[in-house]
C-alpha cells in the first residue's frame, strides 16, 4: 500500500503536476485524519464500557456492604433485646426490694456490660469517597 502511494506521488511530481499533487496530498492528509479520528472514537468506546464496568463492580459493593451492615444491625438488634428484656427483670427487682435475688441482680450485672454498639465491617463508602470513584456512580433520576 505505502509502495503504491509513492508511486503516485513520483509519477505526479515527475511530470511537473503540483495541483494534482497537491489534491493527492490534501486526500493523503484527510485519510490520515479519518484514521486517527476512528482510532480516538473506539478508544472512547472502550472507555465508557470500562467505565461502565467499574460503576457496575462499585454497585455490587455497595449493595453487598449494605447486605452485610443489614446483617450485622440484625444480630446486635437481636443481641440487644435480649439484655434489653434481661435488664427490665433487673428494674423489677430492683423496684420489689427483692433481697433474696441478690446473686441474680449480680449476674444480670455483668451480662449489661455485653450491650453492644454496631460496627462496620467495611467501608466501601469512605474508599470510594478517598480514591476518587465516586464520580463513576452517576444518578439518572
Amino acid at each position: 500500500m505505502i509502495l503504491l502511494f509513492k508511486k503516485i506521488r513520483f509519477a505526479l511530481l515527475s511530470d511537473k503536476r503540483i495541483s494534482k499533487y497537491l489534491f493527492y496530498a490534501a486526500g493523503e492528509i484527510i485519510l490520515v485524519v479519518l484514521g486517527i479520528l476512528i482510532a480516538l472514537q473506539i478508544d472512547n468506546w472502550n472507555n465508557n464500557r470500562l467505565s461502565k464496568e467499574d460503576e457496575k463492580k462499585s454497585y455490587a459493593n455497595i449493595k453487598y456492604q449494605i447486605l452485610g451492615d443489614l446483617e450485622e444491625l440484625n444480630g446486635v438488634r437481636d443481641f440487644n433485646n435480649y439484655f434489653s428484656s434481661q435488664y427490665d427483670y433487673a428494674n423489677k427487682i430492683i423496684l420489689a426490694n427483692d433481697r433474696s435475688q441478690m446473686d441474680t441482680l449480680a449476674i444480670i450485672t455483668m451480662y449489661l456490660s455485653q450491650y453492644s454498639d454496631f460496627h462496620r465491617d467495611g467501608n466501601i463508602y469512605e474508599n470510594l469517597s478517598s480514591s476518587g470513584d465516586i464520580k463513576l456512580l452517576k444518578n439518572i433520576d
